[in-house]
Parts: C-alpha cells; sequence; structure tokens
C-alpha cells in the first residue's frame, strides 16, 4: 500500500472506536517500558534520534513535512515504508491519521521517533485495505526530515509586506507587470503577505504616481 492512498485518506472524518483487545494489551504492556512517553490521547512515543540543530523548529498544523517513516502492526508485518520506495514523501500534519498530526506538531526538524498509535488515533474500526484490519493498533518509526513554511505563514528569513506594489521595472509596462509581480507572488507566497527577505527587497519596491496597495499584509 503506497503512502498517499494509507496516509492521506485518514484526513477524512473517523469515528472513533477502541483499539481491539489484542491492541489495548500490547498497549498496556508498552506503556510499561523504560523511556516512552505516553500523552493524554493515547498516543505513546519514544525518541530514537533528537535534533541536533538548536534553531530547528516544530511545523504548524499545515506546514509540509518531508519525512520518512515505516509502519508495522503489532506483530512486526510492516505494511508500508517510504525507505522500501527509496524516497521520502512531503505532507501537512492536517493531511495524515490523528497520532500522526499530534506526533508531529511535536517533532522537530531532524528528530526521529518511534510512534505507537491506538486505533482511534489511526484508521478505527474500518481499517485500511487489506494491509491494516479493523481497529488496529499500530508502529511508526517516523523521522522528520525538514519542516516549510506553509503559504502566508511567517517563519525565519521571511518578512511581511504592507501596502507594497510589485515593480519589476519595464518603463511602460508599470501596471502590466506590476497585476503579473502582484499574481506570482499570490500564488507563490500566500496572498503576498509573507515572503523571503530577498525577494521583497527585489520586488517590493515604490513606484512614483502609482497607488500603492497591490500587496497587503494583516498583523
Amino acid at each position: 500500500m503506497h503512502f498517499p492512498q494509507l496516509i492521506l485518506c485518514a484526513a477524512l472524518p473517523l469515528v472513533a472506536f477502541a483499539t481491539d483487545a489484542a491492541g489495548k494489551a500490547f498497549l498496556e504492556a508498552n506503556a510499561k517500558k523504560e523511556g516512552l512517553v505516553v500523552l493524554a490521547s493515547g498516543l505513546q512515543y519514544t525518541v530514537l534520534k533528537g535534533h541536533t540543530d538548536d534553531s530547528a523548529r516544530s511545523p504548524g498544523i499545515s506546514d509540509p513535512c518531508l519525512c520518512n517513516y515505516e509502519g508495522t502492526l503489532i506483530d512486526g508485518t510492516v505494511f508500508d515504508s517510504s525507505w522500501a520506495h527509496g524516497r521520502p514523501i512531503t505532507f501537512a500534519p492536517n493531511q495524515v491519521i490523528k497520532g500522526w498530526t499530534e506526533a508531529l506538531q511535536l517533532m522537530k526538524a531532524g528528530d526521529r521517533w518511534k510512534l505507537f498509535i491506538p486505533s482511534e488515533l489511526a484508521y478505527g474500526k474500518r481499517g485500511s485495505g487489506r494491509s491494516i484490519p479493523p481497529e488496529s493498533a499500530l508502529l511508526f518509526e517516523l523521522e522528520l526530515i525538514s519542516v516549510a513554511p506553509s503559504l502566508g505563514s511567517r517563519a525565519a528569513g521571511m518578512t511581511k509586506v504592507f501596502n507594497q506594489p510589485l515593480w519589476l521595472g519595464v518603463p511602460g509596462w508599470l501596471f502590466l507587470v506590476t497585476a503579473v509581480a502582484c499574481l506570482s507572488c499570490i500564488l507563490r507566497y500566500g496572498c503576498g503577505c509573507c515572503m523571503p527577505k530577498a525577494a521583497a527587497a527585489a520586488t517590493s519596491l515604490p513606484i512614483p504616481g502609482r497607488p500603492k496597495g497591490v500587496v497587503y499584509g494583516a498583523e
């Protein structure tokens, strides 16, 4: 089963159902292990490798995350793995199962965790295809490689632009070029309210005789 089907479909609303008896027994025993963290939601995790960059940040709910992962059933059966596919995959915390959503927002870029997820935070009563039976507790090894800011968000190296026209500097074509530049920023940076400082310096220039207001931002 490939990742887009396996994880992204889990963003659909789920009715919470209890983990099956085998899963409950596994999680109860697992919770007693040294070094394991048990959260109020029922999610369990242990840190396999911590981040080494002091500036590493945790993702927001809609920030794209580049990750590697491997998912197994409690009996050790592997049902999916980005390592096996030979490449990491990108998704946001709000696009995945609840257990991943919670864990990712606690992790920082460079972290590698082992997750132990009750069925209520995974696929519930419906399971997923032939690989994941209904009400199954799941295990994931999850590596957060990097975090990118979502469109319109503000992060390190980005600046907000207020009431600033965009100008690429072609005499006689200022209005047309400004409109194109504005559209480009909206599509690329999310309503034009945030953009990398280098891009802001290059494009946010005053246009004599032209009204301001091409790009707006809001605190």
